[in-house]
C-alpha cells in the first residue's frame, strides 16, 4: 500500500462522510485522531525480534511489484500448504521490498506470488506476518481514509473501511494467533486481504472514479511502453 490519510476539516476534526459515492458515516473518535503515514510495501510480521537484520537474506534483490492489468493480481490466492524455510524466507524478501519501497503492507500477489501471505507494519511499528489469514469480525463502525496501493502507482482515492475488524491467521513459525485491531492497523490488514482474493482499492470506490483512474494508468502505461519499444529500436 502507498498512503493513507484521514480527511481532517478546518476545525481540526475528520470528515464525516466519503465522496466516492459509498454510504455517508460518522468516522470513530479514533480514525480522526489518526495521522497521514505512508503505507506502500512494508510488511508486518510477527515480533520484531522474530525477524531482525541477521535472517535477512543477503544476495537480496528488489523484486518487481506487479501493477494494474497483470493478471496475478486479479486471481483468488491458493492457501501456504506448509511453512517452509523458503516461505520464511519469502516473507523476510518481503519484509525487505516492502521498507525499500517505504510502506507499511505487502501482499505475496504483489510480487507475483499467488499466496494467501502479507505482511505489515503499522502505526505500532510491530512486524507481524499473516500466513493464510481470516478476517473472522468487522465493526459496524466505518471509517473513511485515503488509500493509494504499490500495484496503482500515483492514484489515491477515499475508501471506507470497518473500524476494527478480528483476524486469524499462522505467523512465521507457524503458529496460529488471533489479533483484534483498529484504526491504521486494521485499515492495512483489510486492504492486505484483498489482494488475496484479487480485489485493489480502486474496486472499493465510485464506479466512475475507478473508471478513470484505469483508464488514465493504461494510457501512461501505454505511452511507456511505445517508448520502451522506440528506444530499444534505436539501439538495435
Amino acid at each position: 500500500m502507498d498512503v493513507f490519510t484521514p480527511f481532517v476539516n478546518n476545525t481540526g476534526g475528520t470528515k464525516p462522510h466519503n465522496q466516492t459515492g459509498l454510504p455517508r458515516m460518522q468516522p470513530t473518535s479514533r480514525c480522526a485522531a489518526l495521522r497521514p503515514a505512508q503505507v506502500c510495501s512494508r510488511p508486518a510480521c510477527s515480533p520484531p525480534h522474530l525477524i531482525d537484520d541477521s535472517r535477512r537474506n543477503r544476495y537480496f534483490t528488489s523484486m518487481k511489484v506487479y501493477t494494474l492489468g497483470e493478471e496475478v493480481l486479479r486471481e483468488k490466492a491458493v492457501p501456504v500448504a506448509e511453512i517452509t524455510d523458503e516461505i520464511r524466507t519469502l516473507i523476510s524478501d518481503m519484509f525487505v521490498q516492502m521498507k525499500l519501497s517505504d510502506g507499511i503492507g505487502l501482499a505475496a500477489p504483489q510480487i507475483g506470488k499467488s499466496l494467501r501471505l502479507f505482511v505489515v507494519q503499522a502505526d505500532d511499528d510491530v512486524e507481524r506476518a499473516f500466513i493464510n489469514p481470516q478476517i473472522i469480525e468487522t465493526s459496524t463502525e466505518l471509517c473513511s481514509y485515503e488509500e493509494g496501493c504499490l500495484s496503482v502507482p500515483k492514484y489515491y482515492e477515499e475508501v471506507v473501511r470497518p473500524e476494527r475488524i478480528t483476524v486469524q491467521a499462522l505467523n512465521e513459525r507457524g503458529r496460529r494467533f488471533t489479533l483484534e485491531a483498529d484504526g491504521l492497523l486494521a485499515r492495512v490488514i483489510q486492504h492486505e486481504y484483498d489482494h488475496l482474493d484479487g480485489i485493489l482499492f480502486i474496486d472499493r470506490i465510485a464506479p466512475d472514479k475507478k473508471d478513470k483512474i484505469v483508464h488514465k494508468f493504461r494510457e501512461k502505461a501505454e505511452k511507456e511502453q511505445k517508448k520502451a519499444e522506440k528506444t530499444a529500436t534505436k539501439d538495435s
